[in-house]
């Protein structure tokens, strides 16, 4: 009975609680915030209601000291930047509704931190264990896909014809194409570092064997997003090879693979076939002035609208709740052709926030970005490396943290990654 009380210590729940955000982060938005909520009320649980915890435990397991951590750690005070400067934009905007709902979609960067700043720092199995558990869950969503993918093989492949996609958790294919691009550098970096919890001879083999099934899948759901990030990260990855570890055979087949990729699937996966053709087709339709209800060339559309909202409110913008009403008048204006029905937000999140809370927004959100970067020199670490090219990246086509299942995907895996490498134990070995 010790031995059992003695698991539910504040860590193992709060492990718990963050294996739950990443379910319902391919399953269920409710269960994503519900396993969010947990994690940070979990802050508030006294230590004496722990019934794992030692005396020496109890004595370390103040408020102040759950707090203590947050505060001492730079990387994780440094994502409040984005709620401040939204915050901010409350004084000056007109549609305080609209600028409630934004503030509530970007929650999480102001109680996520403060939450893994309350728990310690990950250890390497730790650290392991959650990204198999996160590898795992992508995986299981990636079969359920492809069953249904093939059930209905040539409708989805006529459908990407029109511009359609394969049907992915709350229909966010550009988002969940990302998670998977995240799973597959999660895989490579730790068969990359023999990173290993049971058996080295079994994990070896998995990690090879499930990072390959992915990028097939990848290539396989046709999101350009995921595709371009996939291809960046493998470019580094290569680049990492062959400079760091000096593995030059190794480091040499994945810049020939980056290159055979593309050709291979374009000839051999009717859905990236099919989905080319379409792109191509609709930026054709962008050069003819025909951009009217095409996905490619509203988005381009929607990306200069908010281009211009930002050029005539360069410093403050026009307010986090504003950016909506100020976008359907330059679309009444300029882009009339566009039934209202197809408008859309910029679809770029840096003029997304250059647009509502100005240049300050876009410095202010990059702040957290290059502190997460620089501080102990994180940028050593590769796999932090990769989530930031999959969200920087994302970044110049989508408005990705807009919404929940977005900033879900970047909050997580990101807080995740700097809480492992926050431990002391790791601040003077290598880092890579």
């Amino acid at each position: 009975m010790r031995e059992i009380s003695s698991k539910f210590t504040r860590f193992n729940i709060a492990i718990f609680f963050i294996s739950v955000s990443i379910i319902g982060l391919f399953s269920s938005r409710i269960l994503m915030s519900n396993g969010m909520i947990w994690f940070f009320g979990l802050l508030f649980v006294p230590g004496f209601l722990l019934k794992g915890s030692s005396d020496t435990e109890l004595k370390n397991d103040s408020f102040l000291k759950r707090i203590e951590g947050f505060i001492k750690y730079k990387p994780f005070l440094a994502q409040l930047s984005l709620v401040f400067i939204a915050s901010i934009g409350l004084f000056y905007t007109q549609d305080f509704n609209y600028a409630l709902k934004i503030l509530f979609t970007y929650s999480p960067f102001l109680f996520m931190p403060i939450a893994f700043g309350a728990i310690n720092a990950f250890d390497k199995k730790q650290f392991i264990l959650i990204l198999y558990i996160y590898c795992g869950v992508v995986f299981i969503s990636a079969i359920i896909i492809l069953i249904n993918y093939f059930i209905h093989f040539d409708a989805m492949n006529e459908g990407l014809l029109r511009g359609h996609a394969i049907q992915t958790p709350y229909k966010e294919h550009i988002r969940y194409s990302l998670m998977l691009c995240f799973a597959t550098c999660a895989l490579i970096y730790m068969r990359i570092h023999n990173y290993f919890i049971w058996s080295q001879k079994v994990e070896k083999q998995l990690q090879l064997l499930l990072s390959f099934l992915l990028i097939v899948f990848i290539h396989v759901l046709s999101v350009r997003s995921g595709i371009l990030s996939l291809y960046m990260c493998l470019f580094v990855i290569g680049l990492y090879l062959l400079f760091y570890f000096k593995k030059y055979f190794v480091g040499l087949s994945v810049f020939l693979a980056l290159i055979i990729l593309p050709i291979l699937s374009y000839y051999t996966i009717p859905s990236i076939h099919n989905k080319i053709s379409y792109m191509i087709w609709d930026l054709n339709q962008l050069r003819s002035n025909n951009s009217k209800n095409y996905s490619d060339s509203e988005r381009i559309v929607s990306i200069l609208a908010g281009v211009k909202i930002a050029k005539e409110n360069i410093l403050f913008g026009v307010g986090t709740g504003d950016i909506k009403n100020a976008m359907n008048k330059i679309y009444d204006k300029d882009y009339a052709w566009i039934d209202p029905n197809n408008r859309k937000m910029p679809h770029n999140q840096w003029v997304w926030l250059w647009a509502s809370n100005g240049v300050l927004g876009v410095v202010a959100f990059a702040f957290s970005i290059i502190v997460s970067l620089v501080y102990k020199k994180n940028y050593k670490n590769l796999l932090l490396i990769c989530f930031f090219i999959i969200s920087i990246s994302s970044f110049l086509y989508e408005h990705t943290l807009q919404v929940q299942v977005g900033v879900g995907f970047y909050i997580l895996c990101l807080l995740i990654i700097l809480n492992y490498l926050r431990g002391k134990e790791i601040y003077d070995e290598n880092r890579i």
